[in-house]
């Protein structure tokens, strides 16, 4: 957090330190909500995916043999 303060202090942007505390923290909070709820959803998706993958595969397999 420290770091992110000073690097935008030496770029000239004149902030609250209050302020931009506040700010990255709530992006931080956001940032790790939309994480967790992707990675809620990413099981299913992975599922799907080998689904259609062993479907594909077999229907390759199925017409290369006959």
């Amino acid at each position: 957090m420290q770091e992110n303060y000073r690097n935008l202090d030496f770029l000239g942007l004149a902030i609250c330190k209050l302020s931009l505390t506040t700010f990255l923290e709530q992006m931080k909070a956001s940032w790790n909500l939309k994480r967790q709820e992707t990675m809620a959803h990413k099981p299913m998706y992975n599922y799907a995916v080998n689904i259609t993958s062993t479907i594909l595969v077999s229907y390759i397999l199925y017409f290369t043999w006959y």
